[in-house]
C-alpha cells in the first residue's frame, strides 16, 4: 500500500506475480504486509535504489529491493529473508555492560544484554542509515558504528553507577574502587553535581566490524583477547605467493589493413633522480651530473672519477670529491606490478609512470594525442615523481562470496588532443570487429525482450547478482583533462568509402562552417573525486565543471 492519509487501498500480489503501479501521491513511500495479517511494516522509500529488510510479524522479515533508473521503470520486488540480508548483526560480548543501539535521529532503541546478539534493521528506511551505539545508563551522545566496511577500534567511555555504602564493603575494597574510578573524562565534561551515592566509572569497549559468511557483524567486548581473536577476520593474512613485474618501457603501434601506422602508444620510465645529503638534508643534483652518474650506474662501474673535480664510489653510494656526502637514487619504471596472494585475499598494486599516444598520420593536426601534465618541481623535490596512473585493490574471496575490500585509482592531470581524421581512422579499424545485424534480426530481439515476463527478467537479474562481487570501498581521485578538438584532418581508411550525399554534406559542414563552430582549444575539465561505499548504499559523485 502507498503511504496515503486519504485512502487505505491495498494491492494484493500473488506469489511470483507482477502488478503495474502508479503512485497517487507525492510521498513516494510504501507499506507492505502479509496476507491475512494485521502487522504492517515500516514505510520505505521508492524514489531511489536501495535494499531494505522490513520487520514483519512473529520476528520474521521481508526483503524489499527497489531499482530506480532513468532508462527503465522503477521496479519494487519482495523476497523472503535469507541469511546475510540484515544490515548488521550486533554481538554484545561485554561481561557486565548493557548496550543500546538506534538509528541516527530516531527515538526507538534496541537494548542488548551481556552475551546477547540481535539482527538489526532500520527503524525508518527513509532516513539517514547510520547506526549509533552507547551504554544503556550513559547520558552522553552515542558513537557512530562502522558497518559499511571492515575495521576495529575502542572507545573509552564513562558512566554513572550506584555507589555501595561503606557498611556493605570492606574499606580496602572501597579504597581500590575509588582509585580505579576517575573524576575526569577524556571525551566529555561533567555537568551538575552527582548524587552522594553514585560514582563515575570508566571502561574500555573494543569493537570489531567484519563479515562472517555473508553477514556483516559488529562485535563489542571488554576483553582484549576476544577483540584480538575477532580481528583475525580483519587483519591481513600471511602471503603464500608474491609476484613483481617491472618493465623499462613498452611500445605499441596501431596499423590498419592498408599497412599504414595510425598511432603509437608508449609507456616510458622517468629519468633517474640523484640526490646528495648535505647538512642532514637531501639536495637534488644538477641534470648534467645526474646524467653522468646514471651512465656510470648503468655501466656497473664501482668507482668513477671526472677529471680532478669529481670522485664517487657507487658501491657505497658516496661522493668523495669535491666533498664527502651520501648519494641516493630514485628510479620509477614505466610499468610496475605487484601481486600478493594468500588463502583468502588477493592484493594488486599497479603503477604506470608515463603514458603517451602519438598521431602517426602524415597530415595530423596534433602530433601528440595524449600525454600527462607536468608535475610541479616542488612536488618532485618533496616526494619524487608521481606516476600517471596508480591503482591498488584488495579482494577477499570465500566459498560463497567475493568482496572487494577497497579499490583506489589515482590519475594525474593529462592533455588530450583529438582531430576528426584521427578519430575516424581509428573507428575504421574498430568497425571491422563489429557485426552489423539486419533490421529484421534487431526487431526480433527487441520483441523477445518485450515479451519476456517481468518475473523471468528479475530472476535472471538475481542469478547475475549472486555471481557478482560486492564492493566495500571504491575511490577515484580527482583529475584535470585539458581537451582540444579539431574538425579537420584526413580520414585514412583501409578500403575506400563509397561516395554518398549524406557523407558529402557532412564533410562540407565539418570542413567549412563546422570548423569555426566546433573548434575546441585547451578546454580545462575538472573531475572531482568519486567514492562508492558498500555497493550503491552511498554514492558521492561531483559533476565536472568547465
Amino acid at each position: 500500500m502507498e503511504k496515503n492519509e486519504a485512502t487505505d487501498l491495498w494491492f494484493d500480489i500473488a506469489p511470483n506475480k507482477c502488478l503495474p503501479f502508479w503512485p497517487d501521491t507525492s510521498s513516494l513511500k510504501m507499506f507492505v504486509k502479509l496476507r491475512d495479517s494485521k502487522t504492517v511494516s515500516q514505510h520505505f522509500p521508492i524514489d531511489f535504489s536501495h535494499v531494505t529488510v522490513l520487520r514483519m510479524e512473529h520476528g520474521s522479515a521481508l526483503k524489499a529491493v527497489v531499482k530506480n533508473g532513468e532508462d527503465f521503470p522503477t521496479t519494487i520486488a519482495f523476497y523472503p529473508y535469507t541469511p546475510g540480508d540484515a544490515p548488521v548483526r550486533v554481538d554484545n560480548y561485554c561481561e557486565d555492560l548493557f548496550l543500546k543501539i538506534n538509528q541516527k535521529s530516531q527515538s526507538q532503541v534496541t537494548l542488548l544484554n551481556p552475551y546477547q546478539s540481535v539482527l538489526y534493521t532500520w527503524d525508518d528506511p527513509s532516513q539517514e542509515r547510520t547506526l549509533i551505539w552507547n551504554l544503556y545508563n550513559r547520558k552522553r551522545l552515542g558513537f557512530p558504528a562502522r558497518i559499511t566496511r571492515d575495521g576495529y577500534g575502542f572507545e573509552k567511555v564513562s558512566f554513572h553507577s550506584i555507589r555501595k555504602t561503606l557498611a556493605q564493603q570492606p574499606s580496602l575494597r572501597t579504597s581500590s574502587m575509588e582509585q580505579s574510578s576517575s573524576s575526569d573524562d577524556d571525551s566529555e565534561s561533567e555537568d551538575g553535581l552527582l548524587p552522594k551515592k553514585t560514582r563515575k566509572d570508566k571502561v574500555v569497549v573494543h569493537w570489531v566490524s567484519y563479515v562472517e559468511k555473508e553477514q556483516r557483524v559488529l562485535l563489542f567486548t571488554q576483553d582484549d583477547r576476544v577483540a584480538r581473536q575477532a580481528r583475525k577476520a580483519v587483519d591481513g593474512e600471511r602471503a603464500s605467493l608474491e609476484f613483481f613485474l617491472s618493465l623499462n618501457g613498452i611500445g605499441l603501434s596501431i596499423v590498419n589493413d592498408a599497412h599504414r601506422e595510425l598511432a603509437y602508444a608508449s609507456l616510458t620510465s622517468c629519468p633517474a633522480i640523484w640526490e646528495i645529503e648535505i647538512n642532514h638534508s637531501w639536495k637534488l643534483l644538477t641534470l648534467e651530473l645526474s646524467a653522468w652518474l646514471e651512465d656510470k650506474w648503468n655501466a656497473d662501474v664501482q668507482k668513477a672519477q671526472l677529471k680532478d673535480y669529481l670522485q664517487v664510489d657507487l658501491s657505497k653510494m658516496q661522493m668523495i670529491k669535491p666533498f664527502f656526502g651520501q648519494l641516493r637514487r630514485f628510479y620509477s619504471p614505466a610499468f610496475w606490478l605487484q601481486l600478493r596472494k594468500s588463502p583468502y585475499q588477493t592484493y594488486a598494486h599497479l603503477k604506470i609512470h608515463r603514458f603517451q599516444v602519438d598521431n602517426q598520420l602524415p597530415d595530423a593536426v596534433f602530433p601528440t594525442v595524449l600525454h600527462p601534465g607536468t608535475t610541479p618541481q616542488y612536488v618532485v623535490r618533496r616526494s619524487g615523481p608521481k606516476p600517471f596512473f596508480e591503482s591498488a585493490l584488495l579482494l577477499h574471496s570465500s566459498r560463497t562470496t567475493k568482496t572487494l575490500k577497497y579499490w583506489k585509482v589515482l590519475l594525474q592531470e593529462m592533455h588530450l588532443h583529438l582531430d576528426r581524421g584521427f578519430v575516424l581512422s581509428l573507428y575504421d579499424i574498430y568497425s571491422n570487429f563489429l557485426t552489423d545485424l539486419d533490421e529484421a534480426t534487431k526487431l526480433q530481439e527487441d520483441l523477445k525482450i518485450v515479451q519476456t515476463p517481468a518475473v523471468d527478467m528479475e530472476q535472471q537479474s538475481i542469478r547475475r547478482s549472486r555471481k557478482g562481487i560486492s564492493f566495500e570501498y571504491i575511490h577515484l581521485s580527482p583529475t584535470v583533462v585539458h581537451l582540444s578538438f579539431s574538425p579537420r584532418g584526413t580520414v585514412h581508411r583501409a578500403t575506400p568509402q563509397t561516395s554518398s550525399l549524406q557523407g558529402d554534406i557532412l564533410d562540407l559542414l565539418l570542413n567549412s562552417v563546422g570548423a569555426t563552430l566546433t573548434e575546441v582549444k585547451d578546454v580545462e575539465i575538472r573531475f572531482v573525486y568519486s567514492s562508492v561505499c558498500q555497493l550503491v548504499r552511498s554514492i558521492y559523485i561531483s559533476c565536472y565543471d568547465l
